[in-house]
C-alpha cells in the first residue's frame, strides 16, 4: 500500500484545492525556498493519519490548521489521501477487496471534526486501526522523521528508544490497547466493588428484612383466617349453647309447673283435712269441758301449749337436720367428684403422654405407607410397560419371600404367646406373695401417715395465722408500685417546672439568702393570684414593670439584698414599711361611682395576703379596670374619677391626654401572668401529688410486713417439710411394694391384652399364608406371559388396595390421637379441680360454723321442751285417770291433726323451693332470649347458617370437635392477641417488595458474574500477549541491532554501533535500551565524545535499521540531512534508493545529493500568500544544468533565498489553517535546455506562475 494521490483544500497554506498526484511508489522528494509549503504537506498526511499530538503539525488548536483561521473566507480545511491497495500482501486488515482506499478528514470553524474512509463516514478509532495494522501510528510515528527528530533520537531515555523497537515490532498497537484494556479492568473492579457494596449494605439488609417481614405477613393472614373461622365458630357455638339450653329451661319451666299445681293441690287437701280435725278436738274438748276441773283444764291447757312447742321445737330441729344432712352429702359427694376428677386427671395425663407417643409413631407409618404405595405403583408401570419385575408386597418383597415371612411371623407369635404365658404364671405366684408382704407392712405405713398429719396440722395454723394477719401482699406491692410512679412523675414535673421557670426569669430572683437579715417576700408577680383569668392581659398592662420589682419588709433588707445578696439582674426594692400609695380609692362614694360606670379597682380583682398589702396597693391601687374602650373612657375622663383606666384587652386612658392601645392582641403563650399561673398550677398540682405520696406511705406498715413474710416464710419450711415426709412414704418400703403390686397388675392386665392381639394376629396370619400359598400356586400354573401378567398387576392392586386401607386407619389414628386437645382437656381438668376444692373448703367452712351451731343449739331447745312437756304430762296424768277414754280419742286426733299440720309445712316448703327454681329459670331464660336476640342482631349471617349448626360434615359440628365455649373462647383470645400484636409490626406492602428485591438481587448478582467472567478473561488475554510481546521484542531487538551497527559502519567507515539493555536492568530489554558506539574495535562510554554529523549519522542508521526491520508502506523524513555535507547526504539518498526498494519514500530536503536520487521530485512555491506545487518531470537535467554553473547556481540561490524569506515571513503571518476551495494548479515546470547558463530566479517563478494563470 502506498501514497497514489493527495488532495489539499484550505490546509495552512493551500487556500485552494491542491492536487499532488502521480506518486512514486518507492522515492518521492519534495523540495522550495523555507516556508514555500513543503513541510505542510507532511503535516497534511499526518492530519489524515489522525494526529493527536497538534505539536508535531506545529500549531496550538485544530482551527489554526484552517488558512488563515478562517479570516480569508475559508472556513474549513479538508484533506485527502488516496492510497493504491493493489498488493494485497500490505493491505490494512479488512481492506483487502479494495483496489484503493481514500482517507478524507475535514475540520470546520468550531471545532467540527469529520472522518471518511471510500466516502462513507468514519469514526477516529476506525481510522486508527485502519492505519496501525500497516504499522503507520501517527501518534507514535517511526515512519515520520521530521525536522530535529534525529538529534531527539540520541537524546532519548532507554526506555523511549524500547518504545521505538516496540513499534517496529508492532506491538505498541497493543500496548495501547493493553493499557485500555486495564483501564476497563479498573473500571469493572470499581464495578465490581459498588455490586458489592450494594448487595451488603442495601440489598441484602433489605432482602433479610423482606423475608422476615414476609414471613411476618404469611403468618399473619394465617392467624387471621384462623381468628376469623375461630370467631364464627365462637359465636356459632356459644348461640347453639344457648338455644340448648333455653330449651332444657322451658322444658324443666313447664314440669315444674306442673308439680307446682299438684303441690299447691295437695296442700289445699291437708289444710282442709286439718281443719276437720281440729273441728272434731274442739267438739270432744267442749263435751269434754263440762266434766274437767278447773285444775285439769290449766293443766291441760299448759300441756297442749308445751306440746305445740315441743312439735314446733322438733320440726324445726328435723329440717335443720335433714339440712344439716343434705349439705353434709352434698360436701361428701363434692370431695368424692373431686377424688374421682384428680383419678381422672392422672389418666389423662397417661393419656396425653401415650398420645404424643403415638401420634409420632403414626406419622411416621403414615410416611412409610405412602413411599410403599408410591413403590407398587412403579411396580405397576413396570409390569404395564412389560418389563420383568418380580411382584413384591407393599414393603418391595416377593410373594415366595412373604410366604417365608408369613410362615416365621407366625411362628414367632406361638413362641411369643408361650413366653407370656410363663410370664403371666410368675406374675401371678409373685403377686400373691406380694400381697402377703404388703400386709405385713402397714403399721410403718400408718406411723408415716401420722407423721404427715401432724405437719399439716401445723401447716393449717400457719395458714390461718396469715390469714388472720390481715396482710395484703398485692396490695403492698401496688401501692409501692404506685409510689414509685407517683415519685418519677414529681420529678418530671419538678424538672418541667424548672424548665417554665427559666422563662420567667424577670418573674424570679435568686439571691444568696445568708447574707440577708430580714424577710424577702419575692417580686410582686409571685405575690397575688388573680381572681378571673379574663382580667389577665388588664392586671399585667396595670402593673407594667413593677411587676418585676422586690418586696421586703424594711429599707434595710433592700439595701442587703442589693449589695450582699448576688443578684444577677438589677431590680427595683419595694420595702412595706416605707412605701406610699394612692388612698384615694379607699373613699366608699368614689368607688360607689367607679361601679355604677361598669369598671372596678386593679386591687379588687386580684388575691393577696394581708402582709403584702400595702405593696399590692402601691402597684394595683390607683389603676381602674373597664369592660371595653368606651367605658374606660367615660371612667377615665370622668372629672369626679379622673383616673387611668385599662380595658380588658389592655387598651389604656389616661386622664392626662395620651391612649395606648389599639392594635394590641392578648396572647396567653407570652403574657408575664398567664404563664406564671401556669407555673403555679404547676406547682400545686406536683404538691397535690407529694401528699398523696405521703398519704401511701402511711399506709405501708413495715412491722406487719416483716411479721407476715416471717410467717411465709415459717409455711414455706413446713410445706418443704411436708413434701420431703410424703416423699418418705412414697420411697418406704410399704410404698414400694404397693407400687409393685400395682405393676404387676397392670402388668398381668397388658399381658393379657397381648396374648389376645397376639393370638388375632396370629389367626390373621395364617389366613394371609393361605391366600400367598394359592397365588403361588396360579403364578406356577400360567401358561402364557399375558396371564402372568395380568396376575402379577391383579396382585399389585390388591397391595395397593391394602396399603391405602392402612395409610386411612393411620390417619384416622393419627386424628383421633389429638395430643393438643388432650392437653387442653387437661389444663381445663385442673382448673376444674381447683375451682371445686376452693368450693369445697368454703362449703365445710360454712357447715361448720352455721348449721353445726344452729344444730346444736336447737337440739337443746328440744331437749329443754321435752323435759318441760313431760313434766306437766306426768302431773297432768293423774288428773286424767277418769278422762282417759275421751283423752285418748282427743289425743289420737292431736296426732293426726299434727301429721296434717306436718304435711302442710312439707308441702309449703316444697312450693317455695319450686317458685324459687321458677323465679331463677324465668331470670336465666330472659338472659338466653336476649343473649340470642343479640347475636342474631349482631351477626347476621346465623340467620342463615344456624340450621347447620351441629350438622355432620359441617364446620360447625361441635360434637365432633369436642371443644367447650371457655376453650375456643381462650383460643380465640389467644389469636386475637398474636393478630393485634403482628398487626402492629407487619408491612402489607412485604410480597411485592420482596420479590422487587429479590428480583434486584438476583440481576446484580448475574452481573457481578459477567464483570468477574470478563475481567478474567481479560486478564488471561493479557498475560497471554505479554509473553508474545517479550519474545517478538527480544527478536526484533536482535534483528535491528545487526541491521543498526551494519548501516552505521557503512555511512561512517571504522567505526560500529548496538543497541544494549542499561547496566542496572533487570528485565533485560524490557526494562529498555541504550546506543553503544565503538570507533576502531574501542567501545564509547558516552556519546557526547561525538561530533555533530556522527550523532546525526548514528540516530539516522538507528532509524533506518528499525525501518528495515517491518517497513511501513509509507516514511516521511523531514529534512534529515540538515547537519550533513554533501557526501553523506548523497549516500543517504542512494541507500535509500537501494536498499529500500519495498517502501515508499517521501523526502522534504533542499539539498541536490538528497533529492537527485528520487524518482518524482514536487517543488513548492509560495504565490500571491498561497502555496502552490509543481510536479517536475525531468528533475535530473534540471538538477545537471544547475550544477554546471556552480558559482551562478550558489549566487541565484542566496539571492532566491533571501526573497523566499521574505515572502515565507509573510506566508507565515498570513496563514496556519484552511479549508478547501475548488482549485486544481497542475502547472508543469519547462525542462530547460541542456547549457542554459542562468540559474532561474524567484521573480522568475512568479512571473511565469501568472503567465500560466
Amino acid at each position: 500500500m502506498h501514497i497514489k494521490e493527495i488532495h489539499i483544500d484550505g490546509f495552512k497554506s493551500y487556500a485552494t484545492r491542491t492536487v499532488l498526484n502521480g506518486f512514486d511508489k518507492s522515492f518521492n522528494a519534495i523540495t522550495g525556498l523555507n516556508g514555500s509549503g513543503k513541510s505542510n504537506i507532511l503535516d497534511a498526511i499526518c492530519f489524515v493519519l489522525g494526529i493527536s499530538n497538534l505539536g508535531q503539525v506545529r500549531v496550538n488548536n485544530l482551527q489554526e490548521l484552517i488558512y488563515k483561521q478562517g479570516q480569508a473566507d475559508v472556513t474549513k480545511a479538508s484533506v485527502s489521501v488516496v492510497f493504491d491497495n493493489s498488493d494485497k500482501s500490505t493491505s490494512p486488515v479488512g481492506y483487502e477487496d479494495q483496489s484503493t482506499i481514500t482517507v478524507y478528514r475535514q475540520i470546520m470553524i468550531g471545532g467540527k471534526n469529520k472522518y471518511m474512509i471510500n466516502g462513507r463516514n468514519a469514526q477516529l478509532s476506525r481510522v486508527q486501526n485502519l492505519f496501525h495494522s500497516v504499522q503507520l501510528n501517527v501518534n507514535n510515528p517511526h515512519f515520520l522523521i521530521m525536522q530535529g527528530r534525529i538529534t531527539k533520537v540520541l537524546n532519548m531515555k532507554p526506555i523511549e528508544i524500547l518504545g521505538m523497537i516496540e513499534e517496529a515490532a508492532g506491538t505498541r498497537m497493543f500496548e495501547v490497547k493493553k493499557n485500555q484494556a486495564q483501564k476497563t479492568i479498573q473500571k469493572k473492579d470499581q464495578k465490581l466493588e459498588e455490586i458489592a457494596k450494594l448487595l451488603s449494605e442495601e440489598i441484602e439488609p433489605k432482602l433479610e428484612k423482606l423475608n422476615a417481614d414476609k414471613t411476618k405477613y404469611m403468618k399473619y393472614n394465617e392467624i387471621l383466617n384462623e381468628y376469623q373461622n375461630m370467631e364464627r365458630y365462637c359465636i356459632a357455638l356459644e348461640y347453639y349453647k344457648a338455644e340448648c339450653q333455653l330449651k332444657n329451661l322451658k322444658n324443666e319451666e313447664e314440669l315444674l309447673k306442673k308439680k307446682k299445681s299438684e303441690l299447691e293441690l295437695k296442700h289445699s287437701e291437708f289444710q282442709k283435712k286439718e281443719s276437720e280435725t281440729q273441728k272434731k278436738i274442739e267438739n270432744l274438748k267442749k263435751q269434754r269441758q263440762s266434766d274437767m276441773k278447773d285444775e285439769a283444764k290449766e293443766l291441760e291447757n299448759k300441756v297442749a301449749r308445751l306440746n305445740k312447742d315441743l312439735i314446733h321445737k322438733k320440726s324445726e330441729l328435723e329440717h335443720k337436720k335433714e339440712e344439716y344432712e343434705r349439705e353434709k352429702t352434698q360436701l361428701d359427694n363434692l370431695q368424692k367428684q373431686i377424688m374421682d376428677e384428680e383419678n381422672n386427671k392422672l389418666e389423662l395425663e397417661k393419656k396425653c403422654h401415650n398420645a404424643v407417643a403415638r401420634s409420632e409413631e403414626l406419622k411416621q407409618k403414615i410416611q412409610d405407607l405412602t413411599n410403599k404405595i408410591d413403590n407398587m405403583k412403579r411396580q405397576k408401570e413396570a409390569v404395564s410397560a412389560g418389563v420383568a419385575v418380580n411382584i413384591s408386597d407393599s414393603n418391595g418383597k416377593t410373594i415366595t419371600e412373604q410366604v417365608l415371612e408369613c410362615k416365621q411371623t407366625i411362628t414367632s407369635l406361638k413362641s411369643s404367646l408361650k413366653q407370656s404365658e410363663m410370664r403371666l404364671a410368675h406374675l401371678k405366684t409373685s403377686l400373691d406373695e406380694k400381697k402377703v408382704q404388703l400386709s405385713k407392712q402397714s403399721a410403718e405405713e400408718s406411723s408415716l401417715k401420722q407423721q404427715l398429719e401432724e405437719i399439716e396440722k401445723v401447716v393449717n395454723i400457719y395458714t390461718k395465722q396469715l390469714e388472720q394477719l390481715g396482710f395484703n401482699e398485692n396490695k403492698y406491692i401496688e401501692i409501692e408500685k404506685q409510689i414509685e410512679m407517683l415519685e418519677a412523675d414529681i420529678l418530671d414535673r419538678t424538672n418541667k417546672i424548672n424548665q417554665k421557670k427559666m422563662t420567667l426569669e424577670q418573674i424570679f430572683l435568686d439571691y444568696n439568702k445568708e447574707n440577708v437579715s430580714g424577710e424577702v417576700m419575692g417580686v410582686v408577680a409571685n405575690l397575688f393570684r388573680i381572681k378571673d383569668t379574663q382580667h389577665t392581659c388588664a392586671l399585667e398592662v396595670a402593673a407594667g414593670p413593677r411587676l418585676g420589682q422586690l418586696v421586703v419588709d424594711t429599707e434595710k433588707t433592700g439595701k442587703e439584698v442589693i449589695e450582699k445578696g448576688n443578684i444577677s439582674r438589677r431590680v427595683t426594692v419595694i420595702p412595706l414599711n416605707n412605701i406610699t400609695y394612692s388612698k384615694r380609692f379607699e373613699n366608699q362614694e368614689l368607688m360607689k361611682q367607679v361601679h355604677n360606670n361598669d369598671a372596678k379597682l386593679a386591687l379588687d380583682l386580684i388575691n393577696y395576703e394581708n402582709k403584702v398589702e400595702n405593696a399590692m396597693k402601691y402597684c394595683f391601687g390607683s389603676t381602674l379596670v373597664a369592660k371595653d374602650m368606651e367605658s374606660a373612657k367615660k371612667v377615665a375622663f370622668d372629672k369626679t374619677i379622673y383616673a387611668r383606666t385599662v380595658t380588658h384587652d389592655g387598651d389604656v386612658f389616661d386622664p392626662s391626654g395620651t391612649l395606648t392601645g389599639g392594635s394590641r392582641q392578648f396572647n396567653p403563650e407570652t403574657s408575664i401572668l398567664s404563664k406564671l399561673e401556669a407555673h403555679k398550677l404547676m406547682e400545686e398540682e406536683r404538691d397535690s401529688i407529694m401528699k398523696k405520696v405521703e398519704t401511701l406511705k402511711s399506709q405501708l406498715n413495715k412491722k406487719l410486713k416483716d411479721k407476715y413474710y416471717t410467717l411465709k416464710n415459717d409455711l414455706r419450711l413446713k410445706k418443704h417439710e411436708h413434701s420431703l415426709a410424703q416423699k418418705r412414704i412414697e420411697q418406704s418400703s410399704y410404698f414400694q411394694t404397693k407400687k409393685q403390686v400395682e405393676e404387676m397388675e397392670q402388668e398381668i392386665v397388658k399381658i393379657n391384652e397381648n396374648m389376645k392381639q397376639a393370638k388375632i394376629d396370629m389367626q390373621n396370619k395364617e389366613k394371609e399364608l393361605v391366600d400367598l400359598e394359592k397365588q403361588q400356586e396360579l403364578f406356577s400354573k400360567a401358561s402364557n406371559e399375558e396371564a402372568v401378567k395380568k396376575q402379577k398387576l391383579d396382585m399389585i392392586d390388591k397391595n395397593i388396595e391394602k396399603a391405602k386401607k392402612e395409610l386411612q386407619t393411620a390417619k384416622s389414628e393419627l386424628k383421633e390421637a389429638d395430643s393438643y386437645k388432650l392437653s387442653l382437656q387437661l389444663q381445663q381438668m385442673e382448673e376444674e379441680i381447683k375451682d371445686m376444692k376452693t368450693q369445697y373448703e368454703t362449703k365445710k367452712t360454712e357447715i361448720e360454723s352455721n348449721l353445726e351451731n344452729s344444730f346444736k343449739k336447737l337440739q337443746q331447745d328440744v331437749d329443754e321442751a321435752t323435759e318441760a312437756y313431760e313434766n306437766e304430762s306426768t302431773t297432768l296424768k293423774a288428773c286424767r285417770l277418769k278422762f282417759s277414754k275421751s283423752d285418748e280419742e282427743i289425743s289420737k286426733l292431736n296426732e293426726l291433726k299434727d301429721q296434717y299440720a306436718q304435711n302442710v309445712s312439707d308441702v309449703l316448703l316444697e312450693i317455695k323451693s319450686v317458685e324459687h327454681t321458677l323465679s331463677n329459670s324465668g331470670k336465666n331464660s330472659g338472659k338466653l332470649t336476649t343473649l340470642l336476640n343479640a347475636l342474631q342482631s349482631e351477626y347476621k349471617w346465623i340467620k342463615n347458617e344456624k340450621e347447620n349448626f351441629n350438622k355432620p360434615d359441617t364446620e360447625f359440628h361441635f360434637d365432633k370437635n369436642n371443644q367447650s365455649l371457655q376453650e375456643c373462647k381462650q383460643r380465640l383470645a389467644k389469636l386475637k392477641e398474636e393478630c393485634d400484636s403482628l398487626s402492629k409490626s407487619i408491612n402489607k406492602k412485604a410480597m411485592a417488595m420482596h420479590e422487587k428485591a429479590v428480583e434486584e438481587y438476583n440481576t446484580l448478582v448475574n452481573k457481578r458474574e459477567i464483570v468477574q467472567q470478563d475481567r478474567h478473561k481479560i486478564e488471561h488475554v493479557i498475560e497471554d500477549l505479554d509473553e508474545k510481546k517479550k519474545t517478538a521484542i527480544e527478536s526484533t531487538w536482535k534483528k535491528v541491532n545487526e541491521d543498526f551497527g551494519s548501516i552505521f559502519s557503512t555511512l561512517l567507515n571504522g567505526t560500529t554501533a548496538k543497541l544494549e539493555p542499561p547496566s542496572d536492568a533487570v528485565n533485560g530489554a524490557l526494562d529498555g535500551l541504550e546506543v553503544r558506539v565503538a570507533f576502531n574495535g574501542v567501545w564509547k562510554e558516552s556519546l557526547t565524545e561525538l561530533s555533530g554529523g556522527q550523532r546525526s549519522l548514528l540516530a539516522l542508521s538507528l532509524i533506518l535499521a528499525l525501518l528495515r526491520f517491518k517497513p511501513a508502506p509509507v516514511y516521511i523524513l523531514d529534512e534529515i540531512d540538515a547537519a550533513l555535507d554533501p557526501s553523506h547526504t548523497q549516500n543517504i539518498g542512494r541507500m535509500l534508493k537501494t536498499h529500500f526498494t519495498n517502501s515508499q519514500f517521501i523526502v522534504v530536503s533542499l539539498k541536490e545529493g538528497m533529492f537527485q536520487n528520487a524518482n518524482v521530485l514536487y517543488k513548492t512555491k509560495f504565490v500571491n500568500g498561497s502555496s502552490i506545487v509543481e510536479r517536475v518531470v525531468d528533475h535530473r537535467s534540471v538538477v545537471d544544468t544547475d550544477a554546471g554553473l556552480p558559482n551562478h547556481a550558489t549566487s541565484t540561490a542566496s539571492t532566491s533565498s533571501r526573497k523566499t524569506n521574505s515572502s515565507s515571513s509573510n506566508a507565515r503571518t498570513n496563514s496556519s489553517s484552511s479549508t478547501a476551495t475548488s482549485s486544481q494548479p497542475t502547472a508543469q515546470l519547462v525542462s530547460r535546455r541542456r547549457g542554459t547558463k542562468r540559474k532561474p530566479t524567484n521573480e522568475d517563478d512568479e512571473s511565469e506562475d501568472e503567465e500560466e494563470d
